[in-house]
């Protein structure tokens, strides 16, 4: 999708390159760095803080939306393929 402005300037260019990395990103962030947040906190953190619980459950809310907007991203421009 090519956006040319109209008052002249750099044309914008989105390809799906930059939503499939943005889908990346994404997921990287919620299964890798969240993730060990989760594991840490029913691990090893929880001998620590009475909290550590909450800080899971807000932890897995986090993902779950996380995955969801990444998802819903990507069939917004592609569909559903059956």
């Amino acid at each position: 999708m090519v956006t040319i402005p109209e008052n002249g300037g750099p044309i914008a260019i989105k390809t799906h390159n930059e939503i499939y990395f943005r889908h990346g990103l994404i997921m990287w962030i919620s299964w890798f760095f969240l993730g060990i947040v989760m594991i840490s906190t029913t691990r090893w953190f929880v001998y620590l803080t009475t909290k550590s619980y909450y800080i899971h459950a807000i932890t897995g809310i986090l993902i779950v939306s996380l995955n969801s907007y990444a998802a819903l991203d990507v069939i917004s421009v592609n569909g559903i393929k059956k």
